[in-house]
């Protein structure tokens, strides 16, 4: 078989697992790294080339989300391109990923901040990172506890403060304060959080007694927009979303 028809099979997904398996034992490690990344490549193959000569083929069997997780505890052990793969694939263990937020590179500690599988304990060791985006990634991390995002809620850069305001599990009491934060687009997604329900609403109030349409948020629409010209485009686009909200409570 020519290598062009063996490496165009090799990336095709719809190649059957006996053909796959053959190209796997090809002398090109091309057609080997795209058997070892096609989605169709079985378990035992994969584990067969996440043991090849070649660290080219093995950061593709890192990158396949079919391996194995016993394969992918090894691999996290490799060279570091191999094991950035590794750091970013959702079937690597969790003591795997506390290993890995260890690294030297720092491009694979921001794999495991970023990871799906990252364990809550290992995230919060990750918030105290000294590089920013390491913190930045655990910020938006659905694992990341709220003990661990209001620390971060205090970081000096505003686009971790960012994350956590928009991050669902980020608690009230963080969101309250992010909610008068000094910088607009920080306020802004804390109020577009879902759990700040509550912080809308008093700004709500806030917002008419300012304007002077009186209480509870019961503002005349068809005049308020003649008087928010001075507001910032973030508070224009607070009064559009809650406008909608009261509106179709009515």
């Amino acid at each position: 078989m020519k290598l062009e028809m063996m490496r165009k099979l090799a990336n095709d997904k719809s190649t059957s697992l006996s053909v796959l398996e053959k190209l796997s034992v090809t002398r090109d490690w091309g057609v080997r790294a795209s058997v070892a990344v096609n989605p169709n490549t079985s378990t035992v193959v994969l584990e067969k080339l996440s043991k090849d000569n070649e660290r080219y083929v093995r950061e593709s069997v890192a990158r396949n989300r079919n391996t194995p997780s016993s394969v992918l505890e090894k691999l996290s052990t490799d060279y570091s391109s191999v094991r950035w793969y590794a750091a970013e694939n959702p079937n690597t263990p969790i003591s795997a990923l506390e290993m890995l937020s260890e690294d030297a590179n720092m491009t694979i500690r921001w794999n495991v901040a970023r990871n799906t599988n990252t364990s809550t304990s290992t995230l919060e060791k990750l918030s105290k990172d000294k590089d920013g985006l390491v913190r930045w990634s655990v910020a938006s991390n659905p694992n990341a506890s709220s003990s661990t995002l209001e620390l971060l809620s205090k970081d000096k850069d505003k686009d971790i403060r960012c994350n956590v305001a928009n991050n669902p599990n980020t608690s009230i009491s963080v969101l309250e304060k992010l909610s008068s934060d000094e910088e607009y687009i920080v306020i802004g997604y804390s109020r577009q959080n879902p759990k700040n329900y509550r912080v809308r609403e008093m700004m709500k109030v806030w917002r008419a007694s300012e304007l002077g349409f009186g209480g509870s948020g019961s503002y005349d629409f068809n005049m308020e927009w003649l008087h928010v010209e001075w507001l910032s485009n973030w508070d224009k686009d607070f009064f559009e979303i809650n406008s909608k909200l009261i509106c179709d409570q009515r």
